[in-house]
């Protein structure tokens, strides 16, 4: 026989008694408080999942502006520029089959500074700095103030168009 202190009157009851034989209290059944907290659980956890699925979730994204649309045109132009401009300096390098590209950095007159290595005779990698112009205002020449000029770094997207130039 399992015995339960009254929370009222604080006196030994049996668990299996409905009531206090001695105040007439309610006594809780064993299984209450378990399934209280399931139930408390269940109602956090449906909320959280509600939530989740409903109020929290991103607005979907506006269309591009005209203006953003304008930009990024003039912006595919001037890449497609770029990789047309750095192609021609790949075909005239010594070996234009192990030309990799470093930094390409198209400076605030357009003109494209490009950091390259290639294989020489004897297989070992040799850096060029080569300034290139726009197309139609001259012939690219080596340099060697490359690498602190101001402008934007090219690099990334010209070297995932490079497969594309052809080399004959």
């Amino acid at each position: 026989m399992a015995l339960y202190r009254c929370k009222s009157c604080k006196e030994r009851i049996d668990r299996a008694a409905l009531t206090c034989p001695h105040c007439g209290e309610r006594v809780p059944r064993i299984w209450e408080k378990p399934l209280m907290a399931l139930a408390v659980i269940a109602v956090v956890g449906g909320a959280g999942w509600y939530l989740s699925r409903t109020s929290l979730k991103k607005a979907p994204p506006l269309p591009p502006s005209l203006e953003k649309i304008v930009a990024n045109e003039a912006e595919a132009e001037q890449l497609s520029e770029d990789l047309v401009r750095v192609c021609a300096l790949r075909k005239v390098a010594r070996n234009p089959e192990s030309f990799k590209l470093v930094k390409v950095v198209r400076e605030s007159d357009s003109k494209l500074c490009v950091h390259f290595t290639v294989n020489n005779a004897m297989g070992s990698a040799v850096g060029e700095r080569w300034t290139v112009p726009p197309l139609e205002e001259g012939e690219a020449r080596k340099t060697t103030t490359c690498d602190s000029l101001p402008g934007r770094d090219r690099t990334a997207l010209l070297t995932r168009g490079l497969p594309y130039c052809q080399t004959n």
